[in-house]
């Protein structure tokens, strides 16, 4: 697990300095935008699922990454949370 977690930070690193249009273009349209009162803009990704159990439940698998950009586009910054990113 904390190898699959390396990459997958290792990927969103690789974006930080890069333009927001070419990550839009590489990963899709975002599920949410917000625009600080700094100007800086939040592009948020979410996923949600349920997955069966053995036991016959489900268990519900969640992943968001925002991913933050300077008024230009610039990113600068992100953050993961969920049990389904990695």
């Amino acid at each position: 697990m904390a190898q699959r977690r390396q990459k997958f930070e290792t990927t969103l690193n690789s974006w930080v300095g890069g333009d927001i249009n070419e990550l839009i273009m590489a990963w899709g349209a975002p599920t949410g935008v917000y625009k600080m009162p700094n100007q800086n803009t939040v592009f948020t990704w979410q996923t949600a699922g349920g997955m069966p159990t053995p036991e016959g439940g489900e268990l519900m698998i969640s992943c968001k990454i925002s991913i933050f950009t300077d008024p230009r586009g610039r990113i600068f910054s992100w953050r993961w949370e969920g049990n389904g990113c990695v």
